[in-house]
């Protein structure tokens, strides 16, 4: 599994017009890509972890920023917990832990 992020569209799925939108991507054994999946909002969205439950289901951890409305306002930075299937379909995501830089 590989996360990150990206400023536009992939696999046929619509960026969100936002600063980024974070992805998840599952690679086969053979290193050929089986999915992938774009996930945020219209701020600045970051995958930054993934991990694997023991039924096979994709938590992935992020980051997303709304900006401020001017250069000097104060970010407000969001955690975010998403899990997705072994498929690749969004199950739930928590946003949590606001925090300002």
């Amino acid at each position: 599994y590989v996360t990150g992020y990206t400023w536009c569209s992939l696999d046929g799925q619509d960026y969100t017009e936002g600063n980024s939108d974070g992805f998840i991507a599952k690679y086969g054994s053979n290193g050929k890509r089986k999915w992938i999946r774009l996930f945020g909002e219209a701020g600045k969205d970051i995958g930054e972890k993934v991990m694997i439950d023991s039924s096979g289901n994709i938590l992935v951890y992020s980051t997303t920023r709304e900006l401020g409305e001017t250069f000097d306002e104060r970010h407000t930075i969001y955690k975010v917990l998403t899990l997705f299937s072994n498929d690749g379909e969004k199950i739930w995501n928590i946003l949590d832990m606001k925090t300002h830089a």
